[in-house]
């Protein structure tokens, strides 16, 4: 099942909504939302996918990571370093 999703890039002066299958992963995501918002803002570093507040691991899906449909989920790159 896809789930849509309000999205909110760090930097970016829009917020997306995008369908995201259940099964893809939090990286998955991470790289498609970055490439979304290319136009506007440039992410560098690693891309980090948060969620209620707490950062996701890359390697679970949506569905492991508990985001169901209509969730807000907020990305940003890592400092570097860090």
């Amino acid at each position: 099942m896809s789930l849509p999703l309000y999205v909110f890039v760090q930097g970016d002066t829009l917020g997306l909504v995008v369908l995201a299958p259940e099964s893809e992963t939090v990286d998955e995501l991470a790289q498609r939302l970055a490439r979304a918002a290319a136009p506007r803002v440039t992410l560098t570093g690693k891309l980090r996918v948060v969620h209620r507040g707490r950062a996701l691991p890359g390697d679970s899906s949506l569905k492991e990571a508990g985001i169901s449909a209509l969730d807000r989920v907020d990305l940003s790159s890592e400092p570097a370093g860090g």
